[in-house]
């Protein structure tokens, strides 16, 4: 199944812009670098979403490579929905708590 486009939810935005920011203050140009992870992921889930595991009722996972981080969507009929672009070392709770709205 290929999936037709990838929708950020509120809360995913909030993800990035939080940690480009982060990371930008670390060294310049590595929020860049992270957005990048971010893209080359969301290209890989639109071809084969089905590929990455279920980690909750119809929440997939897909981890970077790069950088401590997992991207969290949802499959719907057309599109992907990200729920949430999340440290690996955060409280899980924070984003199984996002919906699709």
């Amino acid at each position: 199944m290929t999936a037709g486009k990838v929708i950020y939810t509120s809360g995913a935005e909030a993800d990035i812009k939080e940690s480009y920011i982060w990371y930008e203050a670390q060294q310049s140009g590595l929020g860049d670098k992270f957005l990048h992870e971010i893209d080359t992921h969301a290209i890989r889930i639109l071809k084969n979403p089905d590929h990455f595991p279920e980690v909750l009722q119809n929440i997939h996972k897909a981890n970077f490579i790069k950088f401590p981080f997992s991207i969290f969507f949802v499959i719907s009929k057309r599109d992907i929905y990200v729920i949430a672009i999340f440290h690996n070392s955060r409280n899980p709770q924070i984003w199984k708590n996002r919906t699709i709205k």
